[in-house]
């Protein structure tokens, strides 16, 4: 974890870390970051909003606690792929089926916002979006483990979880 980030970690603060909050605490506090003006997570949001407007997936402006459902059927796939050109992003499906629009405001269905759709772009596109640069901030520093998470493990985008436990509930030694 530490060579991506391009610092040292030592071993005692290395044993204290048992969740992805506890290594994003850790790498933060052991960081330089150089202030800039960069929001990723915004700028994700922003780009994906684009895309659901041009696409008609949303007649209006997406607002962070949108929900967005799966993609049940083929058409539907080929036009997340089109989101997935416009964007230039890899974007995961959620794993529940949904009825209707992309977009809804129901709240009896199984849900995922789009805040936290973003959190999950971001990840699965943590190398393309911080390249080879230092990381910028606290949010850079999630991004950036929870994609060497779902990488390195293996684990569903959708399941990351700043609380869950690297050995207990991801299996790792």
């Amino acid at each position: 974890m530490g060579r991506f980030f391009g610092i040292e970690i030592p071993n005692q603060e290395a044993a204290k870390i048992d969740t992805l909050a506890d290594a994003i605490q850790c790498i933060s506090k052991l960081s330089q970051f150089t202030p800039t003006n960069t929001d990723l997570k915004k700028e994700v949001c922003e780009k994906l909003a684009t895309a659901f407007l041009y696409l008609n997936f949303s007649s209006e402006s997406l607002l962070s606690e949108d929900l967005i459902f799966a993609i049940p059927d083929e058409e539907q796939i080929e036009n997340w792929q089109k989101l997935e050109g416009l964007t230039h992003l890899k974007l995961p499906l959620p794993q529940k089926s949904f009825f209707g629009k992309f977009i809804t405001n129901n709240q009896h269905s199984k849900k995922i916002t789009l805040d936290r759709y973003v959190d999950i772009v971001c990840a699965v596109n943590y190398k393309l979006l911080l390249g080879n640069r230092p990381v910028q901030n606290e949010y850079e520093v999630f991004v950036g483990l929870a994609g060497i998470t779902i990488e390195k493990i293996g684990i569903d985008p959708f399941s990351i979880d700043l609380n869950k436990s690297f050995v207990n509930d991801y299996g790792l030694d």
